[in-house]
């Protein structure tokens, strides 16, 4: 019985799949300061994510990290010219018995004298309707993370 339980565990974890740019590395990077935003745990764990990568935070840093969060139905995509994806992807197929949703973390690394976008990146996930702060580790990570 421990393994059933094992593996229906494993089944509902959920996949997160990187989107975006590939970010340089951290030793090259100026320091960052993360954008106003009004959730507090999404900069928490987007501020983890980068300084777990080797990233500086700084008052008045050069870069400033904008942060978007959404939950979204999981069909919804917003794609440009030829189809290639421009916000985000279709969200990765959750377990069927349940109310899924998308949950879907944007960054934008943004020179702050010129205001160029210098970097957008991000990361989706889905999965039934559940507790945000068990996704949003996993989705910063991803979304500061060099793609695979």
């Amino acid at each position: 019985m421990p393994l059933v339980g094992a593996l229906l565990i494993a089944a509902c974890a959920p996949t997160v799949r990187p989107f975006g740019d590939a970010p340089p590395p951290a030793a090259a990077q100026p320091p960052f300061s993360i954008g106003e935003t009004r959730r507090a745990d999404v900069a928490d764990a987007v501020r983890d994510a980068l300084h777990a990568a080797g990233y500086r935070e700084a008052q008045d840093a050069p870069t400033r990290v904008e942060i978007g969060f959404a939950i979204r139905p999981p069909g919804v995509t917003v794609a440009g010219a030829g189809g290639a994806t421009i916000v985000s992807p279709p969200a990765p197929r959750a377990i069927g018995l349940c109310r899924r949703q998308a949950y879907v973390l944007i960054l934008a690394m943004i020179d702050r004298a010129s205001g160029t976008v210098l970097r957008r990146s991000g990361a989706i996930t889905a999965r039934c309707v559940g507790k945000e702060a068990t996704l949003l580790p996993a989705l910063a990570r991803a979304a500061v993370s060099p793609r695979r």
